[in-house]
């Protein structure tokens, strides 16, 4: 309950920019409460620019509340899923509505995760709500796999499903998920993706020696390279010698833009105060006035990389 009053009018003044508030009412006839009314939505629109890195993660913050689906998901299609999982990452600690946020965490517990990018989102993002997911942690280690070759592994980590081809981008996800675990219990399978794949990561391109440095998006696509993937690679496995592939453009940017900028913020620890206040400023500059940076996904991925570094 807002407030009680006498009067016709009623004036919020309690209100965030870029937000969406629900309001009904109902009256005392004889000392007794009728019906809550339907509700009536309204949504405060930005007009202002964003000028501060507190207020891009405000606007942010509100622009990702309003967009969360009546069943507790954002966004929509085949990577509903994958986007829910970092919506619910991105908004944890900051001041969400308590209803909301478990009923988003009840809907991200109740989907099946058919490939490993999902089943790796889904215990990372439980796993920072203080929630055990160790049983889905077993079920990542039986996807992953690991190669022996003269009685030594020479190979090992995970693929979007479990037969395909080994990926930088899932085994890393899949490292940090291992890495949420809860119980000291350990077997073979566990020692050994746990041991292996991390040191599997740095793929080197054996026609292109300069490249050496990177990390591929896919051991199967052998000159594609991504710093979203070598800085999330880095994470896990640190690589220091950044300077071949880790390149700030003049405006701040790295890569191909907001990805790639998110990435090098979240990811990589050692990046320097003006690099790191050259990428925030590129951030804020790309950000819409209703909070947004493009679509939902990308919005989770900068807000993350804004609060990570504040």
């Amino acid at each position: 309950m807002l407030t009680t009053t006498t009067n016709t009018q009623y004036s919020d003044s309690d209100i965030i920019n870029g937000s969406r508030y629900s309001y009904a009412l109902s009256q005392i006839v004889g000392g007794v409460e009728t019906l809550i009314s339907d509700t009536v939505d309204v949504d405060i629109n930005n007009t202002t620019n964003i000028n501060t890195q507190q207020e891009s993660i405000n606007r942010a913050h509100a622009y990702l509340n309003k967009s969360q689906n009546s069943d507790g998901s954002w966004s929509s299609g085949r990577f509903k899923n994958i986007v829910s999982a970092q919506v619910v990452d991105a908004l944890r600690g900051l001041g969400v509505n308590t209803y909301a946020r478990n009923k988003a965490l009840y809907y991200l517990k109740g989907q099946y995760a058919n490939n490993n990018d999902l089943l790796a989102r889904k215990i990372i993002t439980l796993a920072n709500y203080q929630l055990n997911s160790d049983s889905l942690i077993n079920k990542l280690l039986s996807q992953g796999e690991y190669v022996v070759s003269n009685g030594s592994i020479s190979n090992a980590g995970w693929g979007a499903y479990k037969g395909f081809k080994y990926s930088a981008y899932e085994t890393a996800l899949a490292i940090k998920a291992l890495r949420k675990r809860h119980s000291n219990q350990a077997n073979s399978q566990y020692n050994n993706l746990n041991t292996y794949a991390p040191l599997f990561l740095n793929i080197i391109n054996a026609n292109s020696p300069n490249n050496a440095s990177k990390w591929q998006r896919d051991s199967y696509f052998t000159n594609d390279y991504s710093v979203y993937v070598s800085a999330l690679s880095h994470s896990v496995y640190a690589n220091n010698n950044l300077s071949n592939w880790l390149i700030q453009q003049q405006d701040g940017s790295y890569g191909d833009g907001l990805l790639d900028t998110a990435a090098a913020l979240l990811y990589v620890n050692n990046l320097s105060s003006s690099d790191k206040t050259e990428a925030i400023n590129y951030l804020i500059s790309q950000q819409a006035l209703d909070g947004s940076f493009g679509d939902i996904s990308t919005t989770a991925i900068c807000l993350d990389a804004l609060r990570g570094v504040q």
